[in-house]
């Protein structure tokens, strides 16, 4: 992934909304939520939203 974004800088992940991982590894985002919210997370690489990589999220 890292050499990834490096040809392609739409697929970095230069934010602390983000993160960028290689396969089979995990990684860890905060945030804080004033109010009960659903949210959904996403892969941001193209084509990867649309075949599914999405999690639904309920902050109560």
């Amino acid at each position: 992934m890292k050499k990834m974004a490096k040809m392609d800088k739409a697929m970095g992940h230069s934010h602390s909304n983000s993160v960028l991982l290689e396969p089979k590894q995990k990684g860890e985002i905060i945030w804080k939520f004033d109010n009960a919210v659903d949210i959904e997370v996403a892969c941001n690489v193209p084509g990867h939203y649309q075949v599914g990589m999405i999690a639904k999220v309920d902050i109560n």
